[in-house]
């Protein structure tokens, strides 16, 4: 996996409608106190009118803190700052520094009640105000961002910056779920997912027959609704047809009594969001990726054939944070890989695709009208947001319809983890947790679980799978820092494996030193590894070690007793072998993995006297045999190294250095 450096070029032609209208200044004069962001794929209104007049209102969505009075020469005076800081950020670190603005705000007016001088401007706020907000247990974020500002602002107009220390972050505990659990979870999204491959399947199948005669009960219903929305489709020219085009008149309750049923039509041709959602956390578990990447996919040309093989694809998934690329590889013809989830998932929904293209050439009309209608600027915002939100939809690879709602949906950061459940308020992870505790013994509850313990345990499984390799999981992860990647490593169960490690490392370490007075690397790698070694296992080790090495540096269970094949001459037990054919000796080779250059010196000789005697005699030798023999042996060490070893005794043959030994062991 290579991590290369991020090419705005590779977007132009993708770029946002808006970000074209809003580089070019063409819809309304834009100011540091107004003004839309230029983020590649998600633009944003920023507003900052609110510092200036201030917010005594609940606002209409999402969490409200309270009020808090404006401050509009202080907004003034670091609004070019924030402009600066977010003009091309992404989303969410915009609503971190208008979050931290609010939180200041705040902030000031709880201690201008407590008698402290208002804050007016930036000259204003001194070190008092830093001790103040840490007290209010301010977080580490909103004060760093804040600080961030103010320190910019205080720069452009050369005054000194503020040298104030920040609250110490909070680190959470990181609880990597044991390999079992996220196995188990693994296999149910897998399950479902093929169960819905297994469902569409079957609706064009049920869809294709001509022998109605020949179906049962449940499936002559199914084809019943969907040849009904097939018709319908068609007849409107909609991918996703609404109630009142199924119904056709008839109301909900007459429509259900003919035997009709919504959901069951959009199930046979469409994703539901459970779907995609167990997709999502399917491909997550499978790639290690972080849950915005995915978000992020680009449906367009998404599964590349490999470069270097038919038979495989290729992913890229681009990392906002950190501009870095990530890759995943797999077979084509495999369904449940993340290529072949995601491949399905494009094609399924290519005609929703096709719909959400028609509304945004309809809502961009709307907007050039607007424009030329001189309608308000709030009519030309909302506006604008649709176009973005159509844009994003689009893009996205995670589109899915549902009976309850009118339209097109598709994954987002908000959506992607809810689940069923609106009352319980439960995650749709959650409800897979559930339903597999369900189906198991007590012993074997999964704890909840959420998305990015993923990413976590596919850190640990390559970590472990690495023998330990920091660098290796920071390659599978697409990190550019080894720090980064400790992050991820730092977590419960590999703290406590590491320190379980060390303790019986320690243990077996002195233990040996006081039973034996000497430090054995294997005996203390066997027992740090398995909690013991046994006595016929010691044993075992020091019969391999004791075992006679022949010239190439094999050992020998028997070297008085040689079968007969590889030396006639009989030696009744007096005298050793002398031919070290060791290849050959299957009864008595040991190979050590200190025996390559041994076995390599052998293959060059063999190789010699292949090239220097009658091919016929060489085939009708145990030459040939031993060549074979030889050549396994060495495929159980590495390739390279063994390529290395074998051509430098070649050159020693070659130049004279080395004489090749011939079949009686003499030269």
């Amino acid at each position: 996996m290579n991590i290369r450096k991020y090419k705005k070029d590779n977007f132009k032609e993708k770029t946002s409608t808006l970000v074209a209208i809003v580089e070019q200044d063409q819809f309304f004069p834009i100011n540091d106190m107004r003004y839309w962001s230029k983020h590649e794929t998600n633009p944003r209104l920023v507003d900052l009118s609110v510092f200036a007049n201030g917010e005594d209102i609940r606002k209409s969505t999402g969490s409200w803190k309270g009020p808090f009075t404006g401050r509009p020469t202080l907004i003034s005076d670091i609004s070019p700052v924030i402009r600066e800081l977010t003009e091309y950020a992404a989303p969410n670190t915009i609503t971190q520094y208008i979050d931290s603005l609010r939180k200041w705000w705040r902030i000031f007016d709880q201690a201008e009640s407590s008698g402290m001088a208002r804050v007016n401007t930036i000259n204003d706020i001194n070190d008092v105000h830093s001790q103040f907000a840490i007290n209010n247990t301010m977080g580490n974020l909103p004060f760093t961002n804040f600080l961030r500002i103010l320190n910019m602002a205080r720069r452009g107009r050369k005054m000194t910056p503020l040298y104030w220390q920040p609250p110490e972050k909070h680190r959470a505990r990181r609880q990597l779920p044991p390999k079992w659990q996220t196995d188990a979870i693994r296999f149910e999204l897998k399950h479902r997912w093929f169960d819905a491959l297994h469902r569409w399947d079957k609706a064009h199948t049920l869809l294709a027959k001509t022998d109605i005669d020949r179906v049962d009960v449940n499936e002559e219903t199914l084809i019943k609704n969907y040849k009904l929305f097939k018709e319908v489709s068609i007849a409107t020219g909609d991918a996703r047809p609404n109630a009142t085009q199924l119904y056709n008149g008839l109301t909900q309750a007459a429509f259900n009594a003919t035997g009709y049923s919504m959901q069951l039509m959009l199930d046979g041709f469409y994703p539901s969001g459970s779907d995609v959602r167990n997709a999502f956390n399917l491909i997550l578990a499978n790639t290690g990726w972080n849950p915005a990447v995915l978000l992020s996919l680009n449906a367009e040309n998404l599964v590349q054939p490999h470069p270097k093989d038919a038979s495989r694809y290729l992913i890229r998934g681009y990392k906002a944070r950190g501009k870095s690329e990530h890759f995943v590889e797999g077979l084509l013809k495999s369904r449940g890989s993340p290529g072949g989830i995601l491949q399905e998932l494009i094609t399924r929904t290519a005609p929703l695709r096709e719909r959400l293209k028609q509304q945004l050439d309809y809502e961009r009309l709307s907007y050039n009208n607007l424009r030329k209608e001189g309608s308000s600027q709030n009519l030309i915002d909302q506006k604008l947001f649709e176009i973005i939100k159509l844009e994003q939809g689009i893009r996205s690879p995670w589109l899915y319809v549902s009976p309850r709602k009118i339209g097109i949906q598709w994954l987002s950061k908000l959506s992607y983890l809810a689940g069923k459940d609106k009352i319980a308020r439960t995650t749709f992870l959650e409800e897979v947790i559930n339903s597999i505790n369900l189906k198991t013994s007590t012993r074997r509850l999964i704890p909840y679980i959420t998305p990015s313990d993923f990413r976590d345990a596919f850190a640990a499984n390559a970590y472990n799978a690495s023998g330990g390799m920091v660098l290796y999981v920071m390659k599978k992860l697409g990190h550019k820092s080894p720090n980064t990647t400790q992050i991820y490593l730092n977590n419960t169960l590999l703290n406590e494996e590491s320190r379980r490690l060390y303790g019986t490392f320690s243990n077996a370490l002195w233990s040996e030193v006081v039973a034996n007075g000497r430090v054995d690397p294997t005996i203390i790698a066997k027992i740090s590894r398995d909690g013991e070694i046994s006595n016929s296992q010691r044993k075992r080790l020091d019969d391999y070690r004791s075992l006679r090495r022949s010239r190439i540096g094999v050992g020998c269970k028997d070297p008085y007793n040689p079968p007969a094949r590889i030396m006639p001459k009989k030696t009744n037990g007096n005298s050793m072998c002398t031919t070290h054919r060791c290849t050959l000796c299957i009864e008595n080779a040991v190979i050590f993995p200190e025996s390559i250059d041994g076995l390599a010196k052998r293959y060059a000789e063999l190789n010699y006297i292949k090239e220097n005697i009658a091919a016929t005699a060489f085939v009708e030798s145990n030459f040939s045999e031993e060549f074979q023999n030889t050549e396994i042996a060495l495929g159980a060490f590495n390739s390279r190294e063994a390529e290395e070893y074998v051509a430098l005794w070649k050159r020693r043959i070659a130049d004279g250095s080395h004489r090749v030994i011939d079949s009686d062991g003499e030269e």
